[in-house]
């Protein structure tokens, strides 16, 4: 994969933090000003690949094993969209594989060294992308993400402990990070938070 000649922009952030809503009106926007955007979601194209293993590593808790499956079904919907796009626009890649890994052992208190996770996640399935794209993180509180979940289903499986756990590491990872990135305050009304967005791609187009 080469998106040495691509302006990508990956979002992250814990669930219910405003990705999906802030990808759909940045498209929109960039797509008006007459860019060619490409969209790379949890769409039916990924999932249905890998669901039996990746039920199977999750029911076995093969945590490490389903961290590496992650990788390869982000890096299949990453490659499906590349095409004849000026702009890529990323929901979720490398990042929050490694944080969600993190508080996923800390959760089950389970003891691995941290530099090597990093190296397992990162290394080589991730670096290499991540040299030359621009992360987007929505900070939200728990609280608050859990309440902007509108399905019932999905708020009875929002697990608190873990989205805490995981907006915890992805702050910590970030002051780690040797990439182009911005912090934005997710939790301010959605016109706001896109301006901030805005003002941020623009800076890097």
């Amino acid at each position: 994969m080469n998106l040495a000649k691509k302006t990508s922009f990956i979002f992250e952030g814990i669930r219910g933090s405003g990705k999906s809503t802030q990808i759909k009106k940045l498209k929109e926007k960039l797509e008006k000003d007459g860019f060619e955007v490409g969209l790379s979601d949890n769409s039916s194209l990924v999932y249905p690949i890998s669901r039996d293993l990746r039920d199977y590593v999750k029911r076995e808790r093969l945590f490490m094993s389903e961290a590496i499956l992650h990788q390869l079904t982000n890096l299949i919907k990453v490659e499906s969209i590349l095409g004849n796009y000026d702009i890529l626009l990323i929901d979720r890649f490398f990042l929050s594989n490694l944080v969600y890994t993190r508080a996923a052992f800390q959760l089950e208190e389970i003891d691995l060294d941290e530099n090597l996770m990093r190296g397992m996640i990162l290394n080589p399935f991730g670096s290499d992308y991540l040299d030359i794209t621009n992360t987007i993180y929505l900070d939200c509180n728990v609280n608050m993400a859990n309440g902007r979940i509108s399905d019932r289903i999905s708020r009875d499986k929002f697990d608190h402990e873990l989205q805490r756990c995981a907006r915890q590491f992805y702050l910590e990872e970030l002051q780690r990070f040797r990439w182009n990135f911005c912090i934005v305050d997710g939790g301010r009304e959605t016109t706001i938070v896109s301006k901030d967005i805005l003002g941020y791609v623009e800076g890097m187009l």
